[in-house]
Order: structure tokens, then C-alpha cells, then sequence
């Protein structure tokens, strides 16, 4: 499955007399919506990254995007707050949601779980295996060669799959990603 961020605006840092969150959340909102060159009636799922929301009595910061547009109105939104990962935070639930729907119904929760469950299992064995190498002396420089091997071979077998499934891979239909300007491709023979 590929995703891509195709739309993106923020506002400017520091303290902003004058603004609210809502006015804030609108206007980066609105930014990003017409950087995409998407309609707003495209758009499926919200995630609001916000630090500190908590902190402002009565803010619901998830639905602040929904200000932006009429067509966005009863679309769900969910805000994420992570500290200093908020916002990649809110990609990863992004992710999670495409990729629920990459799977067939009936193995939606299986194949997404499984996926998940991976990613979890390499986020345990890796600091264990990292403390069991520490213990038995190893350098610094051992440890992130030793690192390097799992990624490279991982970097080698995408590339061979590339070659070898083109750029068909994660699309259901067998349709190719479009590049920018490219024009829309033929409608598929049944």
C-alpha cells in the first residue's frame, strides 16, 4: 500500500493576538484542502494533530475542520495528541485506516491486527536484543551495523518486488498511481 501526502499548509509559530484555535484550524485547513486540488466533498476521514489541547477549557479540536467547508459537515474526525510526535501520530492513524481498507471485509481486523502486531513485535525484541549485545560488550558501531543488515536486506527484497510486481503494488484493482499532470487513464475493460 502506498500513501502520500498530496496536501499541506501550517500556520505561523509564536503567540498570534487575534486568533483562535478555530480560525487557526480553518485556515490551515483551508490551505491544505486547495494545495491538494481536492474538493472537500472528497474527503473521507479527518485526524486533527493538536498538543496541549487540554489545556484550553471547552476546545473539541477534532471538529474544527469540519468549520472549514459545508461538505465536510458530519465527517468523521478524531484528534490525536502524542507530545512532540502528534503529527505523525495522526499520519499512523491515517495509515492504519487505509490500510484497513486495502483488506476484504472479512479479514479487515485479521490483516490489519497482523500488521500492527508485527510492528509491535519488532518494537520489543529490537531494545532487548539491543540491552542482551550491550551486556556482551558490543560497540556502538557493531550495534548499528548489526541494525543495518535486517533494513538492507528488506531495501533489496522491496526492490526485487518492485521489479518483479511493478507498480501495481498495494492496488486492488490494478490500476497505477498517476503522476502529477498525467492525464486520467482508460477506463478498465470488464
Amino acid at each position: 500500500m502506498t500513501a502520500c501526502i498530496v496536501g499541506w499548509s501550517h500556520g505561523k509559530f509564536g503567540k498570534l493576538d487575534g486568533e483562535t484555535s478555530e480560525s487557526l484550524v480553518v485556515k490551515a485547513s483551508s490551505e491544505a484542502i486547495a494545495h491538494a486540488g481536492i474538493e472537500p466533498k472528497d474527503i473521507d476521514v479527518i485526524y486533527v494533530g493538536n498538543m496541549n489541547g487540554g489545556f484550553v477549557r471547552q476546545e473539541f479540536h477534532s471538529s474544527l475542520p469540519l468549520q472549514t467547508h459545508p461538505d465536510l459537515r458530519f465527517k468523521p474526525s478524531t484528534r490525536v495528541e502524542n507530545a512532540c510526535a502528534t503529527g505523525s501520530a495522526a499520519i499512523h492513524m491515517g495509515l492504519n485506516t487505509l490500510a484497513a481498507s486495502y483488506y476484504p471485509t472479512a479479514l479487515r481486523s485479521t490483516g490489519v491486527g497482523a500488521g500492527l502486531g508485527f510492528g509491535r513485535l519488532g518494537a520489543i525484541i529490537g531494545p532487548y536484543a539491543g540491552g542482551v549485545l550491550l551486556a556482551q560488550q558490543w560497540t556502538p558501531q557493531q550495534l548499528f551495523w548489526t541494525a543495518a543488515v535486517p533494513a538492507g536486506i528488506s531495501a533489496v527484497v522491496m526492490l526485487v518486488l518492485l521489479g518483479v510486481i511493478g507498480g501495481d503494488v498495494g492496488r486492488r484493482d490494478g490500476s497505477r498511481a498517476r503522476t502529477a499532470g498525467a492525464p486520467e487513464p482508460a477506463p478498465l475493460a470488464h
